[in-house]
This record gives structure tokens, C-alpha cells and sequence, in this order.
């Protein structure tokens, strides 16, 4: 499941929603929130383990996770920190939805068993938003993620 521009009703309850809530009350209408003003929000900080901060690199568009959390390490049973998405075989749909984070700086939500994780059942639902440099320019994505069969 893929749901481009999600609103909070749209997201399971719980820490997605929380954090989703947390971002949208950070967005002013010609302004995006930067990666230290979500980062200090004592919301954000209690779910550290299940976050992965991401940078974006443009020409040609690429992604790397900078801090991988530690729920999600042990729940892909390895650590994607420091290698671009574009060294591994499987992330041509964070490619796509990553294109449209950033073209329309809009968080996306999806849900999906991850067949490239070390465990092959493990099932994930990510919240993916924006963030931005200046409030203008998206430069890192923050993506929450929840392993509710782990």
C-alpha cells in the first residue's frame, strides 16, 4: 500500500500518526521544518529506535541514510547507514517516492513486507516526510518506521 500526500487519518495510530502530527504542527505555509526543529521535539525523541534520518543528493537524485535507528537495524538485521540507495537492488520504489517527497513536499505512507530484509516476512509501514533546508528546499527525509510483526 502507497498513499502519496497522507494526512494524519490516514496513518495507524500510534507513533507514525504521533510523529506525522508532530511534523504538520512545525509547517507554516511557505515553510518546511528543518531537520533541528523536528529533532528536538520531545515527541520525536522517544522513538529514536524506529527513526531513519536520510539525505538526499540531487543530479542524479539519490538517497543515504546519515543515522539509522536501532529498532530498525535489528528488524532488517543490518545497518543501510552510509550507502546510497542506489547500491542496492531493491529500492527502485524508494527512488519513485523519493523523486516525489521532494517534488512535492509532501510526506507519503506505505506499507509493505520487505523481501530484501535478512528475515523475509518482516512487514514495515513507513511514514516518509520532508525536510528542509532555508524551508524551502527538501535536503533530508525523515522516515518512521514501524515493524508491528517484529
Amino acid at each position: 500500500m502507497y498513499i502519496k500526500n497522507v494526512k494524519a487519518n490516514q496513518l495507524p495510530e500510534g507513533m507514525l500518526c504521533d510523529v506525522f502530527e508532530c511534523w504538520n504542527a512545525l509547517v507554516k505555509k511557505d515553510y518546511l521544518p528543518s531537520r533541528d526543529d523536528l529533532i528536538s521535539q520531545p515527541t520525536i525523541l522517544k522513538y529514536l529506535p524506529n527513526l531513519v534520518i536520510v539525505s538526499i543528493k540531487f543530479k542524479p537524485l539519490d538517497f543515504k541514510a546519515q543515522m539509522v535507528g536501532s529498532k530498525v537495524i535489528s528488524s532488517i538485521g543490518f545497518n543501510p547507514a552510509g550507502t546510497p540507495t542506489s547500491e542496492f537492488n531493491f529500492t527502485e520504489d524508494f527512488g519513485q517516492r523519493g523523486q516525489v517527497l521532494v517534488d512535492d513536499k509532501e510526506p507519503f505512507f506505505s506499507a509493505t513486507k520487505l523481501n530484501w530484509s535478512i528475515d523475509k516476512d518482516v512487514y514495515c509501514e513507513t511514514l516518509a516526510i520532508p525536510l528542509c533546508e532555508g524551508g524551502k528546499t527538501v535536503n533530508l527525509a525523515l522516515l518512521v518506521i514501524s515493524f508491528p510483526n517484529v
